[in-house]
């Protein structure tokens, strides 16, 4: 059985993206690991103030529970990074959240 990609590996393997004020940032982010620092400067030096995580692999990535730490940690990493740049920093997760409430027990 094969196992399902990390969030590491959905953004080594492109199918997470980032974008800036509509344009798609062209940047290697083949090396991306846990904490990387350096890759999350270059990444806020490549968008500005602004950046929008996308891409197919995101929506089926986040379809469980365990699967929304890394993102969020990483979104945690990026936002801090940015603000030590800009304060206005801007982190949005573009991701339809009708279709990933389908994955999710309603409260009741």
């Amino acid at each position: 059985m094969k196992a399902k990609p990390t969030f590491a590996d959905l953004i080594r393997n492109k199918e997470i993206q980032f974008y800036t004020y509509g344009r798609k940032l062209d940047i290697d982010i083949s090396q991306y690991g846990k904490y990387n620092l350096k890759l999350m400067e270059h990444l806020v030096e490549s968008a500005g103030n602004k950046i929008v995580i996308k891409g197919n692999g995101l929506e089926s990535h986040l379809t469980t529970a365990e699967n929304l730490y890394p993102l969020t940690e990483f979104v945690v990493y990026l936002q801090y990074t940015g603000s030590k740049r800009y304060l206005d920093q801007a982190v949005h997760v573009h991701a339809n959240i009708n279709k990933l409430n389908e994955h999710y027990q309603k409260p009741e």
